[in-house]
């Protein structure tokens, strides 16, 4: 997902240590250029990878189609805006759409049929999971949206667990503080181009000013 976002896209993503564990990432916009901002000191990422790639795609949709006036558009999510606000509803099903596409689930599950029976809806949501890898909570939600299982047994599910059985998705981050590999790649070109100083690389970079830099590093 982070290479979707920085090749694709060209999102630059970053770690940061936020001042409150409650927000989980921001989306930072600006004339067409954007950085999604994870936050390091996140509770429920630290004991749930598969939440990375959730919160990235999250964080896309709010870059492609928030509407802004212009300018230097900046949204925090904040686990309490989560299911109460438009634009968070929105960037949730967006990310489960992403996640959990239609396409690949109907070969594995079958056609929508809106299934009542508990066990059997919760094996489809461990087959779901563990097929996208996603977290419980997103694919029973999900599903039930797409009529895979029937609507009333939504908050159940929600509120119950399932194994996951699958391979973890080989999504990575920066470290901590660390630049986006988009933005040390740009760096990279620019001082190759004569664009950038040995030294306002290194400032970039946030690296020591009489430290190699990476490229050169890299070249011994």
């Amino acid at each position: 997902m982070r290479t979707l976002l920085e090749e694709r896209f060209g999102i630059a993503v970053v770690v940061h240590s936020l001042q409150t564990c409650r927000v989980t990432a921001a989306a930072v916009r600006a004339e067409g250029h954007g950085a999604i901002v994870v936050n390091a000191r996140d509770p429920q990422r630290a004991v749930n990878a598969l939440l990375t790639r959730v919160h990235l795609s999250h964080e896309l949709c709010h870059m492609l189609f928030d509407p802004s006036p212009g300018g230097l558009q900046i949204v925090i999510d904040s686990i309490a805006d989560r299911k109460c606000h438009a634009a968070e509803q929105r960037a949730r099903a967006f990310a489960a759409e992403l996640l959990l596409p239609i396409l690949g689930l109907t070969p594995l599950l079958g056609n929508p049929r809106a299934l009542d029976e508990t066990d059997t809806a919760l094996d489809l949501v461990a087959k779901a999971r563990s097929r996208f890898a996603t977290p419980h909570d997103i694919a029973a939600n999900h599903l039930s949206n797409l009529m895979f299982i029937d609507l009333r047994l939504r908050e159940w599910l929600e509120a119950g667990r399932t194994n996951f059985t699958g391979t973890p998705p080989a999504t990575t981050l920066p470290d901590s503080g660390a630049p986006s590999r988009l933005v040390a790649e740009y760096t990279a070109r620019a001082h190759s181009d004569g664009n950038l100083t040995d030294g306002e690389a290194r400032a970039i970079l946030g690296i020591d000013r009489l430290a190699p830099l990476p490229w050169d590093e890299a070249t011994l």
